[in-house]
């Protein structure tokens, strides 16, 4: 990978671009914190559509939360975090009910939302060349205790063909139960953003930067767990 066009770390190093608008989203995908960007601004990968798209792909992003909410769109429900630099509103986004969201989850509530953090997707395969992805956050040098709240709702697994499924009725009840605790969260801090930042229903979304992009709503299924926090640049 081109290290002079896809940088270990957003926000935590400067930058010399210009950009001629006031958005950029950054989408948890593939392990990484992916900016679509203009051809020849980024490197080129054909998605699942046959498209070409051009990206700039980090390793983690460091940040203060101003504003975050989940964003009930026309590709799914995405978790959204928002911050501001040098006037241009930095968005991360992440699928409700993927595995990075699942991660943030077990994290947010943890946090101090007064403070600065890090935020850094992994992805890699563990036993059984099983994929683990999720999320790590930092606070004060400390990894953030990966706990979801108390009362979170407990989900169990039945074998079918051989298989562990989720219950999928427990599954929807916890995600409820956390949605609530996270918007109350969002209330209590004064993190709620604009109405008009907000996605309506049946609206379409606008991959020019006013709205998610709509690769954000990634299908994570795996398992989360801790993954050491070491920031390199991310290799070819």
């Amino acid at each position: 990978m081109n290290n002079e066009e896809n940088s270990a770390s957003f926000l935590s190093e400067g930058s010399d671009e210009s950009t001629t608008t006031n958005r950029k989203w950054l989408t948890c995908t593939r392990g990484a914190l992916v900016e679509k960007v203009d051809e020849g601004k980024g490197v080129a990968r054909t998605n699942k559509l046959g498209n070409v798209v051009y990206e700039k792909t980090y390793e983690k992003i460091g940040l203060k939360i101003e504003n975050m909410w989940v964003d009930n769109g026309r590709y799914g429900k995405q978790i959204i975090l928002n911050t501001t630099v040098d006037g241009i509103n930095i968005r991360v986004s992440m699928g409700n009910d993927g595995a990075y969201g699942r991660s943030l989850y077990k994290q947010i509530f943890n946090c101090d939302l007064s403070k600065h953090m890090t935020l850094r997707p992994y992805s890699f395969k563990g036993d059984n060349d099983k994929t683990i992805t999720g999320i790590s956050i930092t606070q004060d040098g400390e990894k953030v205790s990966k706990e979801f709240p108390t009362g979170t709702p407990d989900v169990s697994f039945k074998e079918k063909n051989g298989k562990y499924m989720v219950n999928n009725i427990e599954a929807d009840e916890r995600l409820e139960f956390l949605e609530d605790k996270l918007n109350k969260l969002i209330s209590d801090n004064n993190l709620t953003p604009p109405d008009s930042w907000l996605t309506k229903d049946e609206e379409e979304v606008d991959t020019t930067g006013t709205k998610a992009p709509s690769e954000s709503n990634t299908t994570d299924d795996d398992v989360e767990t801790d993954f050491n926090d070491i920031f390199n640049e991310k290799k070819a």
